[in-house]
C-alpha cells in the first residue's frame, strides 16, 4: 500500500466520526493524532477496532490509542443573528416584455410662444428563439402668432415594428420589418415600408452589443412627386454601450438605397443616453437625436434633425 499522511483533526470531528475515519483500508498508513492531554502522536496505523486502534512509533513503539483518548470537539456557537435572518429573496427572473413610455415636451413663453411635445413607445420581445420590437413615436410643435393664432410647425407620427428568427449557436438571425410614416411637412402624405434580410451579430455580451443587417424591400409613397411604389436595399447598424450599471448608450444608422432610381437614397439615425433616476430604473431621462436624410425631397428639406429630452417609464 502507497504511504500516506491521515490528518485526524479532532477539533474539528468527534471521536465517533473519527473512528469511522480508521479503517482496515488504512493499515500501514502514518496517522497524527491529537490526544485529549493536549499530546500528537505520529505513528504507522498496524490495527483498529471498533474501540481503539494502534500506532508503531519508531521511538515509543506500539502504542494502543482508545477512541475516547481523543480530545473532545470544539463546535463553535454560531451568531444568533445569522440563524434569525432570513434570506433575501432572490430578484425573479426577467420576463420576454419590455415596455417605455418616454414623454418630452418644452416650450417658450414672452415676445415668442410656442410648444413641442414628443410621445414614444416602445414594446420588446425577446427569447432565445426570437425577439419582436414596435415602437410609435409621435412629434409635435406649434407657435403663436402676433394675431393670436398658431402655426403648427411639426406634426408627425411613424410606426414601426421589426421581427427576427434567432440561431442560438450562430451570430447570424433573420429579419423582417415594417414602417409606416405620416408627416404634414413632407413632400407626401403616407409612406409605407416593407423589407426582409439577415442580420449578423459581431458583439453581444454585458457592455456591448453590435449587430449589422442587410436586406432588400419596397418602399410605397402615398401622395407628392414620388407617389408610388419602389425596390430598395435596406443596410443599417444597432450599437448599444452600457456605460454603468444605470446608464448606457444607444445608436442606429440605417440607409436605403433606392433599386427603381439609381443615385437616390433615404437615411436614418438616432443617438440617445439613457439614465435609470431610480434603484429598479423603472424611472428614465433619455438625452438624444434623430437625423433623417431624403436625396430627393421634392419642396421640403432634405434633412431633418430632432434633439429631446425625455422623461421615461419601463414596465
Amino acid at each position: 500500500m502507497a504511504r500516506q499522511l491521515l490528518v485526524i483533526l479532532l477539533t474539528l470531528v468527534t471521536a465517533g466520526s473519527a473512528a469511522a475515519q480508521l479503517t482496515q483500508d488504512d493499515l500501514g498508513a502514518e496517522v497524527r493524532v491529537l490526544l485529549e492531554n493536549g499530546d500528537v502522536v505520529t505513528g504507522e496505523l498496524v490495527a483498529v477496532d471498533d474501540v481503539s486502534f494502534t500506532l508503531r512509533h519508531p521511538i515509543m513503539g506500539d502504542l494502543t490509542v482508545p477512541f475516547a483518548a481523543l480530545a473532545p470537539p470544539v463546535i463553535p456557537v454560531p451568531d444568533p443573528s445569522i440563524l434569525l435572518a432570513e434570506p433575501e429573496p432572490e430578484p425573479p427572473p426577467p420576463g420576454p416584455w419590455t415596455h417605455d413610455v418616454f414623454v418630452g415636451l418644452n416650450g417658450s413663453s414672452g415676445n415668442t410662444e410656442n410648444s413641442r411635445y414628443r410621445v414614444e413607445h416602445t414594446t420588446n420581445y425577446e427569447t432565445p428563439e426570437s425577439t419582436w420590437l414596435l415602437n410609435y413615436l409621435f412629434r409635435y410643435a406649434k407657435e403663436e402668432t402676433d394675431d393670436s393664432g398658431s402655426n403648427v410647425t411639426e406634426d408627425q407620427h411613424t410606426l414601426s415594428t421589426r421581427y427576427e428568427w434567432l440561431q442560438p449557436e450562430s451570430p447570424w438571425r433573420t429579419y423582417v420589418q415594417g414602417s409606416a410614416d405620416k408627416d404634414r411637412f413632407k413632400d407626401w402624405d403616407y409612406r409605407y415600408r416593407i423589407g426582409a434580410g439577415k442580420g449578423y451579430t459581431f458583439r453581444d455580451d454585458d457592455v456591448v452589443t453590435l449587430i449589422g443587417r442587410a436586406g432588400l424591400g419596397f418602399v410605397r409613397t402615398v401622395g407628392g412627386e414620388e407617389d408610388g411604389t419602389e425596390t430598395e436595399a435596406q443596410l443599417g447598424v444597432d450599437y448599444d454601450h452600457v456605460l454603468t450599471e444605470r446608464s448606457k448608450f444607444t445608436s442606429a444608422v440605417y440607409v436605403f438605397p433606392s433599386l427603381t432610381n439609381s443615385g437616390e437614397y433615404r437615411s436614418l439615425g438616432r443617438a440617445a443616453f439613457e439614465q435609470a433616476l431610480n434603484e429598479t430604473q423603472e424611472l428614465l431621462l433619455k438625452l438624444g437625436v434623430d437625423y433623417e436624410y431624403d436625396s430627393n425631397p421634392g419642396d421640403a428639406d432634405s434633412t431633418d434633425w430632432n434633439y429631446f429630452a425625455s422623461l421615461g417609464w419601463r414596465f
